[in-house]
């Protein structure tokens, strides 16, 4: 064995980090990740790349450094030509492993480690060492001397499954005492012979790093990387499959439609024409080629968006003094964006330096002083900063729409990092859609206003309800995240009698499979195909538990439709008729919500034209808040 490289340093600082897991590792974080996994794909993805990874090896002895719970470990399990090892800085999330990570001999093979420490394993004791989201924790001036470790102790791979591909290491937000992005290409410039190869679309917001030892026993880059290629192709092929489920449920949206449709030709008998039939068949297929393209990974609109309110040189040619930015996934906040400007681009995120550098080179081709981005689109910051950069008399504004009940994906985080580049200078004011919010950021002496969504599209009249036995169908489109209370109104709506419920995200229950028939999915639409499918339900329901100014709400009311929501925002105050009937006080009781519907839609002709007419008066406000924080 070779000597010590890695002795931890005394003089550390204390690592509130290390401590953090200590105290809330184990099941406390198991509990986390089973309650963010169905939001957050890449975890799914991270499982199924490294289980695909291991497929068709030769008998190899693997480690997972840095396992938690061991949810990898349980997979690698079931491999029986894989001899695993885990290893944990933290007790607690050790005494989980070893009860479910089903490897045999678990406390000899799970073992606890000092941070920083040299590992309990001899040199070359591994063909395989893999991290997965683990890196991410060690500060950047520690991680050559843990890299240096991992190195001693595999024989031939390290395989990492971390952050997105950066130049130069930092220190990315403050979550446990400091979480950092790492230029890996840079730390294994250090070990002679180590080959990296990155492969940036095998997990979503992370990248595969995959590092080569010279005398790797399990073949070199060529190999390697036709591995994971492979292994992206099945996932690709995976996600096809589960795109096809989707494909089928909203195919069921069809079926109802073709029920009428035969009903209409039994009525005609010989007479009748098919062509209304086919038509419907039609409206399928264009159906199944949207859900395609939407999913297509790529930026068509000029290589740095999805879309945008103009062609590109239309929006040139425009000259805005002011454009506004969001993701095009983020559906409510996508809409209150395209009220507040001609001029909106829909990017979902800055990839690295290059995507970053065309999008900052169209906004200043526009000549645009004032770009706004509302919510935080990942790599906004990058964003902000290189508009600065490129063009120093360009102002940058942010609008945050979330509110604090938002922990899913810490949205402290993302305040934070608000507030970091308003200090340093990169951003000039900030808006928030919950009025508290600015309220407190004012008094701590940040440029902060208080602004409120405008949605001023044209109003229509109540639609008749369907005829008597046809069926209701009810939009339930909040996102499936803890706080909007996607289940509880599902429920309700599935409690109306003769209902289909339509929704853009179904959460992965069992006992939902019961009204499969009953449920229709949409997923994530383009702007004016959602508002298409929001007109033509006759009621939705918008009843979360925390909401700062929904969207869904006033876009359901102008078109004319029914809509439900909770106490918790502020659109129906100073209307007490308007307040009683569409404001659910038990936004926890589907059974209740279920009832005030009932009551709703019997007053829908009077209810609609008085929601509209409040409407047309919160949007001269929020027409007033938006002038007062773009132009003073």
């Amino acid at each position: 064995m070779s000597s010590d490289p890695a002795l931890p340093d005394a003089s550390a600082p204390d690592h509130l980090n290390e401590r953090w897991w200590e105290e809330h590792g184990g099941q406390e974080w198991q509990a986390e990740y089973q309650r963010r996994k169905p939001s957050q794909p890449h975890y799914t993805q991270q499982e199924a790349f490294l289980q695909g990874f291991f497929l068709g090896m030769p008998p190899v002895r693997v480690l997972d450094f840095g396992c938690g719970f061991g949810r990898h470990l349980r997979n690698l399990a079931a491999m029986p030509w894989v001899e695993a090892y885990g290893c944990d800085i933290s007790e607690k999330m050790l005494e989980v492993a070893r009860q479910e990570s089903g490897l045999a001999e678990p406390e000899s093979r799970i073992r606890r480690i000092e941070p920083r420490g040299r590992l309990p394993f001899d040199d070359d004791f591994f063909d395989v060492v893999f991290t997965s989201e683990v890196l991410i924790h060690i500060d950047s001036a520690e991680l050559p001397q843990i890299l240096r470790e991992l190195w001693r102790v595999s024989r031939s791979l390290l395989l990492h499954v971390e952050n997105v591909e950066v130049q130069g290491s930092y220190r990315e937000n403050d979550a446990h005492d400091g979480c950092w992005k790492h230029d890996f290409r840079a730390a294994y410039a250090a070990f002679e012979g180590a080959e990296v190869q990155v492969f940036k679309s095998a997990v979503d917001l992370q990248a595969v790093y995959l590092v080569s030892k010279p005398a790797s026993s399990l073949g070199h880059a060529p190999t390697l990387r036709a591995r994971v290629d492979l292994e992206v192709a099945r996932q690709a092929l995976q996600r096809s499959r589960q795109l096809l489920e989707e494909r089928a449920l909203r195919l069921s949206r069809t079926q109802v439609d073709l029920e009428d449709a035969r009903r209409e030709l039994h009525a005609l008998r010989p007479s009748g024409s098919p062509s209304a039939l086919g038509s419907h068949f039609k409206a399928g297929v264009d159906i199944l080629a949207h859900v395609f393209k939407r999913h297509a990974p790529e930026l068509p609109y000029r290589g740095f968006a999805t879309t945008a309110s103009l062609d590109p040189e239309e929006f040139l040619a425009a000259r805005p003094e002011s454009i506004s930015i969001c993701h095009p996934e983020w559906r409510g906040i996508r809409a209150a964006t395209r009220a507040q400007s001609p001029f909106v681009l829909e990017i979902p995120g800055i990839n690295d330096d290059e995507h970053c550098r065309r999008a900052v080179a169209f906004i200043v081709e526009s000549g645009a002083r004032r770009i706004v981005i509302n919510g935080f689109p990942p790599g906004s910051d990058r964003l902000a900063a290189g508009l600065r950069k490129a063009e120093p008399k360009a102002e940058v504004f942010f609008v945050y729409h979330g509110c604090p009940a938002q922990d899913h994906s810490r949205e402290d985080i993302v305040i934070q990092r608000m507030l970091d580049l308003v200090d340093e200078g990169t951003v000039q004011k900030l808006g928030f859609v919950k009025a508290g919010l600015a309220d407190y950021f004012q008094l701590l002496g940040y440029p902060a206003q208080h602004v409120t969504n405008r949605f001023s599209a044209p109003c229509v009249d109540a639609s008749p309800l369907p005829r008597q036995g046809e069926r209701l169908h009810i939009g339930v489109f909040a996102p499936n995240i803890s706080h909007k209370n996607l289940v509880t109104q599902i429920l309700a709506g599935l409690m109306i009698e003769n209902s289909v419920v339509e929704v853009c995200e179904l959460p992965p229950l069992e006992y939902l499979k019961r009204s499969r028939d009953r449920l229709l999915v949409h997923g994530i639409l383009p702007h004016p195909e959602f508002m298409e499918v929001l007109g033509s339900t006759d009621a939705s329901l918008y009843v979360s538990h925390s909401e700062c100014y929904p969207m869904t709400v006033l876009e359901s009311i102008a078109a004319g439709v029914i809509c439900l929501t909770s106490h918790t925002s502020e659109l129906f105050l100073g209307s007490p008729v308007l307040e009683e009937a569409l404001v659910v006080p038990e936004h926890d009781n589907p059974s209740a919500i279920a009832a005030q519907l009932r009551l709703a839609l019997d007053r829908r002709t009077e209810l609609v034209p008085l929601a509209q007419a409040h409407l047309a008066v919160l949007d001269a406000q929020a027409a007033a808040r938006w002038h007062a924080f773009i132009d003073s």
